[in-house]
């Protein structure tokens, strides 16, 4: 039986602003007011490391609750 490895697709703070299309600062900002942020994985004292999906995740359940909370101003 193959065994199934779990590979986590590790990103750099740049390629979190990339994804969001704002700044390194922004995602610090983001970082520390949003906790429903992802939380990076710290690898070492200067290394720190997003799980991609965890982002994208992140971006998706915003978007669902900005479309849920149109459809109820909109009603």
């Amino acid at each position: 039986m193959e065994e199934k490895q779990n590979s986590v697709d590790l990103i750099k703070d740049n390629e979190v602003a990339d994804m969001l299309k704002i700044n390194k600062r922004a995602v610090r900002y983001i970082l520390e007011k949003d906790e429903t942020f992802p939380r990076p994985i710290i690898i070492s004292p200067r290394i720190r490391r997003w799980d991609r999906q965890e982002v994208v995740d992140w971006v998706y359940n915003r978007e669902k609750v900005r479309r849920d909370n149109q459809k109820i101003f909109n009603n």
